[in-house]
Formats: C-alpha cells, structure tokens, sequence
C-alpha cells in the first residue's frame, strides 16, 4: 500500500467531499479508504450509505474500505445507519 492507493480521511467539518472522491477513486480503481470518526458527521451517513452501495455494486474487486467511530454511551444517541452496520465486519 502506498499513498496513490491509500486514502485515510478524518472526518469533521467539511470532509465528507474529501471522502466522497476518495472513495469515487478507489472504488473505481481497487484503492482502499479510511474513514476515521464517521460518527462527526452523522448528517452525512445517509448518503454515505447511498454511496457505499453504489461503489459495491460496481467497484473495483480490490476496493476496500474501513470505518471508525467511537460507540455511543447511550444507546438513544446511536447514529450509525442500519444498513452500514448490517453490510460490515464490526471489531
């Protein structure tokens, strides 16, 4: 792995375009991507969702991408979608 096929992204204010060519990208070209602190953006994940299916559906057999969030403390403030949760391998 090296940089022209790595994309590490920590998100916060204004990244989620970062992410999303990133994962355009990698997706196309069999990169794999990082996404660090998604729960920051919890507006976002939705359309991260959107487009993590369309990058399965269609991506590159090399493609990979991994995830981080810190757990919530209270189950109510949860704000990961079911979906990503459903489709990943959690650790």
């Amino acid at each position: 792995m090296n940089e022209k096929t790595f994309h590490n992204i920590s998100l916060g204010q204004g990244q989620q375009i970062v992410a999303e060519e990133a994962m355009d990208i990698a997706a196309k070209e069999g990169h794999w991507v990082v996404l660090q602190n998604i729960h920051l953006v919890a507006k976002w994940l939705p359309q991260l969702e959107k487009k993590l299916e369309q990058c399965w559906e269609t991506g590159h057999e090399n493609f990979r991408m991994y995830m981080s969030a810190e757990p919530s403390a209270d189950p109510a403030f949860h704000c990961i979608p079911q979906g990503i949760l459903e489709s990943a391998v959690k650790m």
